[in-house]
């Protein structure tokens, strides 16, 4: 536990997404996830939670804006995802009250799409 006015190192699960592995896959151009904050306790201004999503070229798929929440289990959707090939998505889950407590998770999404 952290000490009185000192915040607990943010923990995040993200089930169902195979973490640094391109084996996750999309039925379409969509993906929704759940991002599950299990910090004990959160922070007390929340967290943004940010995605950006690239395709093999290196090009930026734009994705909704950055999400702010108090919410301990929150769904997003990543969009745009290029028909068959892997996209390469980072969610970065911040602290709001202290921005150096950040979290970065990367992993690839194939839109199996024909």
């Amino acid at each position: 536990m952290p000490k009185p006015g000192e915040e607990a190192e943010l923990q995040v699960d993200i089930p169902g997404i195979h973490l640094n592995r391109d084996d996750n896959p999309a039925q379409g151009a969509t993906l929704e996830f759940t991002i599950k904050l299990i910090s004990n306790p959160l922070p007390p201004d929340g967290v943004s939670i940010t995605v950006t999503a690239t395709n093999p070229a290196g090009e930026v798929i734009p994705q909704n804006a950055k999400v702010t929440t108090k919410e301990g289990t929150i769904q997003l959707t990543i969009i745009g995802l290029p028909k068959r090939q892997v996209a390469d998505i980072v969610v970065t889950v911040t602290s709001n009250n202290k921005p150096g407590n950040t979290k970065t998770y990367r992993f690839g999404v194939m839109n199996k799409t024909v």
